[in-house]
């Protein structure tokens, strides 16, 4: 490890909330985005990770290199949580297989949308059991997101992560291998990022969305943690607008609707996985 990074690793494995306040008043001044979007445990993991990454030595100069529209688009891409596992939660994609099945036994079309494909994770595990499926051509999936530059990391298809650890992820799900999925380049993974070709990425800063009933499905997982309240309760009705009746919603298993009573909304399929069906 390096001087520079002993350093920085030291002095800031937080950041005070002074100076995450003049951060936030900053990024709103420059660029309009908020980033009270998140929680302030995140923000301060996030920025600290950031700092550490991009080798800041100090708040002052990270204020000062925000002026820098590269070096946002650099913290919106430090911002994703991106520690999640390909398919994380095997029992969330066999669950999913017996959707597709029932959908397309009824239905020539299928329409998905991710309100925040995160880093990218369970973007690329739902491609892939699309494909393995062979129903990917009869999808019409909508990604958004508010980082540029991750979606070019998503469709670009390289992750460093273990590759075994993946294949036995897969492995769980019960669906047999495909080689092309999955190729191993020394520290990282080449994904098949090919699939990607079907997906609409929506830079979510840029562009105002407003999908009334659109939706078979809405997939929403492992990002709650990041928002505050406030904002889970505005993404919540917009992802309940956005389904259609019937429609299905995956949160991540360990989150919550915060919309009570939810049942009123949804009927639980499953409460342990988190999957709900719009009444």
């Amino acid at each position: 490890m390096s001087e520079i990074t002993k350093h920085i690793s030291h002095s800031f494995e937080s950041v005070s909330e002074t100076d995450i306040l003049n951060i936030i008043d900053t990024v709103k001044r420059l660029y309009k985005f908020d980033l009270e979007h998140f929680t302030p445990i995140y923000l301060n993991r996030r920025i600290v990770y950031s700092m550490q990454k991009m080798k800041v030595v100090s708040v002052g100069e990270y204020i000062r290199r925000l002026e820098s529209i590269d070096f946002f688009e650099q913290l919106l891409f430090d911002l994703t949580n991106d520690g999640v596992e390909f398919f994380r939660d095997s029992q969330i994609w066999k669950q999913l297989i017996k959707h597709l099945n029932n959908h397309f036994s009824k239905n020539d079309t299928l329409k998905i949308w991710f309100p925040d494909f995160a880093g990218g994770e369970d973007l690329y595990s739902f491609l892939i059991t699309l494909n393995m499926q062979k129903y990917i051509s009869r999808c019409l999936i909508i990604a958004s997101g508010y980082s540029e530059n991750r979606i070019s990391f998503v469709k670009n298809g390289i992750y460093l992560k273990p590759l075994d650890e993946t294949i036995q992820n897969f492995k769980n799900t019960g669906m047999e291998l495909a080689p092309e999925h999955f190729k191993s380049m020394e520290t990282a993974i080449l994904l098949q990022s090919e699939l990607t070709d079907n997906v609409t990425f929506v830079n979510s800063r840029q562009q105002q969305l407003n999908y009334n009933q659109a939706f078979d499905i809405v997939f929403y997982r492992n990002t709650m943690i990041a928002i505050n309240k406030e904002s889970q309760l505005l993404i919540e009705n917009k992802i309940y607008d956005s389904l259609k009746t019937g429609g299905y919603l995956y949160i991540g298993i360990n989150e919550r609707l915060m919309n009570i009573p939810t049942e009123i909304q949804y009927k639980t399929i499953d409460e342990e996985l988190r999957i709900y069906q719009k009444k």
